[in-house]
């Protein structure tokens, strides 16, 4: 249990990063092609960055959960889209975390 408890703390920073992200940035779309951008570009590279660096340090899979948890209410709330849209998005992001973990993983043990 103790275990678990310090895995979870150990991605409170990098959630708090990307809760960030998720949950402010919507101030700064002010048109379609602004919101593709952020849906498209920024939020895909700060998920695989986020991920790479999460996985140099760690091994705990508990991210990759916490990045849908984490995006699915700001799309409800700020983009209004309907739950299936949500998810579509959630999944995308969550595959692109799983790959920059990976990635961080495998170069982790590559310099061990």
């Amino acid at each position: 249990m103790e275990q678990k408890i310090k895995q979870l703390k150990q991605i409170i920073p990098y959630l708090m990063f990307l809760g960030l992200l998720f949950y402010l940035s919507p101030m700064l779309i002010s048109d379609t092609g602004s919101a593709m951008f952020f849906l498209l570009g920024v939020f895909p590279a700060i998920c695989f960055g986020c991920s790479v660096i999460y996985g140099l340090k760690h091994t705990s899979f508990w991210w990759i959960l916490s990045v849908p948890v984490l995006f699915i209410p700001s799309g409800l709330i700020f983009y209004q889209w309907p739950f299936e849209v949500g998810i579509f998005y959630a999944l995308g992001y969550t595959l692109i975390a799983l790959i920059g973990q990976i990635v961080g993983i495998l170069f982790s043990k590559r310099n061990k």
